[in-house]
């Protein structure tokens, strides 16, 4: 059985992603019916339910958490604050990844946290699946799919 970790963090509000990821999950569907397809949180119900998706979460949403920080200060210090704290979580969800990879451990599916180390460490390969990831307004999502996909390579998965 393969597990595969769909990336696309703009299926919840963007017509655009949801219509290309439908695409996609009805092509893998109808090739491989068994396979486990695992996609952001936000994903719409009736795809989730039609199509037999596992909605996950994703490095977004663990970094979502932490940014409203970065509105509480004055815009250049909130940014470089909202940075630091994304940095420090990157090495706090990346220590523990490689280590049960290399350990060959489940980590704990636990918060949001919990859930996006477990599902890099199930899939089998890790799909993009949107349209442009570098637009000005989407710095934020570019580098966390990035980064993503980086932890990924990391742990040896097709990317």
């Amino acid at each position: 059985m393969e597990k595969i970790l769909l990336l696309n963090s703009g299926v919840g509000h963007n017509l655009g992603d949801r219509a290309m990821l439908l695409n996609i999950v009805r092509l893998l569907r109808t090739r491989h019916p068994d396979w486990i397809l695992m996609t952001h949180s936000h994903t719409p119900a009736f795809m989730v339910d039609e199509f037999g998706l596992r909605p996950v979460s994703f490095l977004i949403d663990c970094y979502a958490r932490w940014s409203r920080l970065a509105t509480l200060f004055p815009s250049k210090l909130g940014q470089t604050l909202q940075w630091l704290v994304e940095t420090f979580l990157l090495f706090a969800l990346g220590v523990p990844l490689l280590a049960c990879h290399l350990m060959r451990i489940r980590f704990p599916r636990i918060a949001r946290e919990g859930e996006f180390i477990s599902s890099l460490l199930e899939a089998d390969a890790i799909y993009f699946v949107g349209g442009g990831y570098l637009p000005d307004e989407g710095k934020r999502e570019c580098r966390v799919l990035l980064v993503t996909a980086l932890l990924a390579t990391l742990l040896g998965k097709p990317v």
